[in-house]
């Protein structure tokens, strides 16, 4: 009895969905193994309900049902079960209506987009055309069901789109590029999610000089509004290096967020403020001064920026007369930001400060004996250093940051203690030590003063630091101007005030701190 109603259902099945399968399982015998026969009702009844062959376990499941399960009794039966059990599936469902819109609307843009998968869901689970995948794709393939769909999916795709270019250039594609993308097959793979385009469009941003200068524009506009010269060449050429150092995930949003960091907004405000103040006079020429040390505020110098760009390295250089730098390397690895470490390609096509005035009526630097605990040469670096470019470096770091320069570092910093012999930074290991000193102050320091302090506390506390320990001590650093010896004397003088005992009042009582 089983076997001949297989057999009917296996002819019912090759007849009415032969059209509609894509892969309908048909049987020539006479006589058919049953199981056979159940097999092929069993496969064509999910093609029949969700477009696909059942797995290895659902087949085994129905194969092992007895012979009288009321489920197997007819095709009806059998599709109407898998039918009741899509309407708890929601991975199923939503498989489905993507297969029966993958067939039904070969090669429309669009047409796998979320919005509009959620709407062939809702037509398939109202039992269009009898409902499951057989029925979406008779009702998909509708002439006005048909168009609405198409419609459809070039606005979810229109709506990826518009979106990327929001994410990476702040601004709406034009027409032209909104047609190109349109135009473009459904099964593009930079069009598959917002995210694979806006990555598209991060790596085009790359070669594209103009459009990375107005992306950075926009930025500035949203992110310091109202702040005067915020688009001044200045500012946009430092946005445009953060930006392609990929912050907060590069392009407009990421470069937007980054700038609403307050301490990176006030670095911005204040670079925005310099650029628009009017160019100071140059004062008048004055007979050179013998041994010039380094000056006493770093800022006669030139400010060094978190990133060193090629401007400020400029006016370095334009104090010792020389011919200006044309290229730039990294003078400090692993600083944090833009050129510094391995986050961006040197700059190169710098212009040079004209007009710089020389150095005059300075005051050298001095450094306590002792200040760096970690070395107790103190100033006894100064007279090695003059005669090795490369130890002067090198203590100079250490007097800095309690380390050794990397190879990179050295390399960059005895270049250009070579290439510009009379520049004030690097004439000694304790003008180079007060440059890198300015550099703790910036928020690029950030990894510098980090690692100073992973480094200090093992020295004074014999363990490691913890999180808010290296959060605290790193902003000491910052606001005190510390360099490796200074922190050092500074957590050992903590170390001995927590550990004194507390003393007697006058009245009897203990006396603790603030008593």
């Amino acid at each position: 009895m089983f076997g001949r109603v297989l057999l009917g259902a296996l002819i019912f099945t090759s007849l009415a969905v032969t059209q509609a399968w894509a892969q309908p399982v048909g049987r020539i015998c006479d006589p058919c193994d049953p199981a056979d026969l159940r097999r092929d009702a069993i496969v064509n009844s999910y093609w029949y309900a969700f477009g696909r062959r059942p797995g290895d376990a659902e087949l085994r499941y129905w194969m092992s049902q007895p012979a009288g399960d009321p489920r197997l009794a007819s095709p009806e039966a059998l599709v109407a079960n898998h039918l009741a059990w899509l309407r708890t599936a929601p991975s199923e469902q939503w498989e489905t209506a993507r297969r029966a819109l993958r067939e039904a609307l070969k090669n429309v843009a669009g047409s796998d987009r979320e919005a509009v998968v959620k709407n062939a869901v809702i037509d398939m689970m109202a039992g269009r055309e009898g409902g499951g995948y057989r029925g979406l794709v008779a009702y998909l393939q509708k002439p006005g069901v048909r168009q609405y769909y198409v419609n459809l999916g070039q606005r979810a795709t229109s709506e990826i789109i518009v979106s990327a270019y929001w994410h990476a250039f702040g601004r709406r594609p034009s027409d032209a590029e909104l047609r190109y993308w349109m135009s473009q097959p459904a099964s593009d793979p930079r069009l598959a999610s917002t995210e694979a385009l806006v990555a598209n469009h991060l790596g085009w941003l790359r070669t594209a000089p103009s459009e990375q200068s107005e992306t950075a524009r926009r930025a500035l506009r949203e992110a310091l509004k109202n702040v005067a010269g915020n688009e001044t060449e200045a500012v946009v050429k430092n946005a445009v290096v953060d930006m392609m150092a990929g912050r907060e995930g590069g392009g407009y949003r990421g470069l937007v967020a980054y700038l609403r960091k307050p301490g990176v907004r006030q670095y911005y405000v204040n670079l925005a403020q310099r650029a628009t103040q009017p160019a100071a006079q140059p004062a008048p020429p004055k007979p050179p001064q013998p041994q010039v040390q380094a000056p006493k505020n770093i800022d006669d110098v030139g400010k060094l920026s978190r990133d060193l760009s090629p401007g400020e390295i400029q006016k370095i250089i334009s104090l010792t007369g020389v011919s200006p730098i044309t290229t730039s390397n990294p003078l400090i690895g692993n600083a944090g930001a833009g050129l510094i470490g391995n986050t961006g390609g040197a700059l190169t096509q710098t212009t040079p400060l004209n007009n710089a005035a020389p150095l005059a009526n300075v005051t050298p630097f001095t450094m306590p004996i002792g200040n760096n605990l970690s070395l107790p040469g103190g100033n006894a670096f100064h007279a090695q250093s003059m005669a090795n470019p490369g130890q002067m470096v090198t203590d100079a770091f250490q007097m800095a940051f309690g380390r050794d320069p990397s190879a990179d570092e050295l390399r960059a910093w005895v270049e250009f203690k070579q290439k510009y012999p009379r520049s004030t930074v690097a004439t000694s290991a304790t003008n180079l030590a007060e440059t890198l000193r300015y550099l703790l102050t910036l928020p690029a320091g950030e990894i510098q003063r980090q690692g100073m302090v992973r480094a200090a506390v093992p020295i004074v506390f014999r363990r490691a630091p913890t999180p808010n320990e290296v959060s605290a001590w790193g902003d000491r650093i910052r606001r005190d101007r510390m360099m490796f010896g200074d922190l050092v004397s500074a957590m050992r003088r903590d170390a001995e005030s927590q550990s004194s005992p507390p003393q007697r009042g006058r009245r009897g009582g203990w006396r603790g701190v603030g008593g």
